[in-house]
């Protein structure tokens, strides 16, 4: 039942001939590693001008609690991007929609100097599929320019995680090789926050960088290790995707209050 949702997910997307961006991930916790994710994107310019109508036939499909409509059609107009999200987990699924809102964000870059202000870059709304009265909104806050050491201090602070954790020390180490090859201004931090529960987390935008997951596995091996993962499973997937190009990694402490780190690569066009 897990992958028919996924799949009718990308049938309704396919439907609309238009292009847009797939994206992978996998999402490893304690004895738990969950490849099954994607997340895809379109650009709103390209359902006008129904796009809530489309947009509520493919979340009505998905089961999307009919408390969220109201909210998504409400600040869907300040939103450039759509994104819709797939995760198989050991015995449900979750959907996600995220809108995005870039313009403020952008009008920071272009300033071309540090901000206090952390702006909403993404509202996104999931829920369970089977059971879509367990739901929560999460709130995507980023500022722009900040120092690599700034970035570094803010894992521990974002996540409330040991400053020499494992998930902590992976988002470090992922900086510093992000760092040989772009900029500290083109590494993008993100706070994640879930009011109804305790998810607090961070994610790093790194798509710049151009590093592959061959270039990260010796990063992820204490994590991988910590959260008793069989060798064999991760050491097969790994090596299927090893060739991939990182987006950006995610980590911290999930809305059922355990530690995880995901990690997304692989974006492709579509459509």
């Amino acid at each position: 039942m897990n992958l028919s949702y996924a799949d009718n997910l990308m049938h309704l997307v396919d439907q609309l001939e238009i292009p847009y961006l797939y994206e992978r991930s996998f999402k490893v916790s304690q004895q738990s590693f969950l490849t099954n994710r994607f997340l895809i994107t379109i650009n709103k310019k390209l359902l006008q001008p129904d796009t809530w109508p489309i947009l509520l036939s493919i979340t009505k499909a998905m089961n999307m609690p009919q408390i969220y409509e109201e909210s998504i059609q409400d600040k869907l107009s300040n939103a450039n991007f759509i994104h819709l999200g797939f995760e198989q987990q050991e015995d449900s699924c979750l959907c996600k929609i995220y809108l995005e809102f870039p313009q403020q964000f952008q009008n920071a870059l272009k300033s071309n100097c540090a901000h206090s202000e952390h702006i909403l870059l993404h509202l996104a709304f999931k829920w369970d599929v089977f059971k879509n009265s367990k739901h929560s909104i999460a709130t995507y806050h980023c500022q722009p320019f900040l120092t690599l050491e700034a970035m570094r201090e803010r894992f521990a602070t974002v996540t409330n995680l040991a400053k020499n954790g494992i998930i902590t020390n992976l988002g470090k180490q992922l900086l510093t090789l992000a760092n040989t090859q772009i900029t500290e201004r083109q590494i993008f931090f993100i706070d994640v926050a879930e009011q109804e529960n305790a998810r607090r987390s961070f994610d790093i935008n790194v798509y710049d960088a151009n590093i592959t997951l061959e270039n990260i596995e010796n990063i992820l091996l204490p994590a991988l290790l910590k959260f008793n993962i069989p060798t064999k499973q991760w050491k097969e997937f790994l090596e299927s995707v090893k060739h991939h190009h990182l987006g950006h990694l995610s980590g911290g402490i999930g809305r059922n209050e355990k530690e995880f780190f995901s990690v997304f690569y692989g974006v492709e066009n579509r459509g």
